[in-house]
């Protein structure tokens, strides 16, 4: 899983409108090392903000048929952010790694978008009750085991969204401990190939 551009043909690219940037900051210690800070569920631009609004105003115009048919809300990138710090080597400042799902596949890069909207969701270190569930390995190991809803990635059907909102719920399901109840989870819509 590497870094690049996800743009194409569409005009869709989150590495410059979400103003994508490499850390460099990671540690050479193992995962097993690396205890999360937080965990957030984030958003970022797709396109222009601009042509998101025009876009945006045509799915308006149809009374949100097309929203409900791509089983999404807004035209933008989602994807899973994670802070961490590593207690072997103390290495400051903390190190962020984000998990994504694009038209390359499943991605997993130390970094982060910069420009994002609030979280969806967030879970700090206090809440995570499992302490396996604490490391970095962790969620490799879960983004390793991800099934997509289908071989390729598609826009509407096998995307980004549906990669954030699984991946999040099997987390939260991991760790029922924490102040999010699994109840909040499982009122988005997702689903697993199996």
């Amino acid at each position: 899983m590497g870094s690049g551009s996800s743009s194409g043909s569409s005009g869709i690219n989150d590495i410059e409108f979400g103003e994508w940037k490499d850390e460099y900051s990671a540690c050479s210690c193992d995962s097993r090392f690396k205890v999360i800070d937080n965990l957030k569920w984030i958003e970022c631009d797709i396109m222009d903000r601009n042509v998101k609004k025009l876009t945006n105003l045509g799915r308006a115009a149809t009374f949100g048929i097309s929203e409900y048919w791509a089983g999404f809300n807004d035209i933008t990138h989602d994807a899973i952010q994670v802070e961490v710090t590593c207690y072997k080597c103390h290495h400051k400042p903390s190190q962020t790694y984000t998990f994504d799902y694009c038209a390359m596949g499943k991605r997993y890069r130390n970094g982060k978008y910069t420009k994002q909207y609030a979280p969806k969701q967030v879970i700090y270190q206090k809440d995570i009750k499992n302490n396996a569930k604490l490391s970095l390995s962790y969620l490799e190991q879960m983004c390793i085991k991800y099934k997509p809803r289908r071989r390729k990635y598609h826009i509407l059907k096998n995307n980004c969204k549906h990669f954030a909102s699984t991946f999040w719920k099997y987390y939260i399901k991991s760790n029922p401990n924490n102040n999010q109840t699994v109840n909040q989870v499982d009122s988005i819509e997702y689903e697993e190939s199996h």
